[in-house]
């Protein structure tokens, strides 16, 4: 499986939803709407308490913008043992190669 987890420090999944909601110029109350929950939850996930679910995290892995952003998102599914990788044991970036990875309960794949 792609080690996700130094993506993950670099800034946390609290900062990188706040940047997937101002970069899309999304209001907290409609992001919530988008990922099925409240604009008290989140306001809650942009202060990492609690982190995401499933279902917000792939949704949030669909309105990611750039490597970074998904890099983040894919290091809390990957600990939620949500990622298929199809690729080594290391982070991709670190080689400079691309990877897809498929995201269970979805048809989704992210190539990175």
């Amino acid at each position: 499986m792609i080690d996700y987890t130094k993506a993950a420090d670099a800034g946390g999944i609290g900062a990188v939803i706040r940047s997937i909601r101002k970069n899309r110029r999304l209001s907290q109350a409609a992001l919530a709407q988008l990922l099925g929950c409240t604009q008290n939850t989140v306001s809650r996930y942009e202060t990492r308490r609690p982190s995401p679910s499933l279902h917000p995290l792939r949704k949030l892995l669909e309105l990611a913008e750039d490597e970074s952003q998904s890099r983040v998102i894919l290091a809390r599914l990957q600990d939620m043992g949500a990622i298929i990788s199809h690729g080594p044991s290391v982070a991709p970036a670190a080689e400079g190669l691309q990877y897809p990875v498929l995201v269970l309960g979805t048809s989704m794949e992210k190539t990175l």
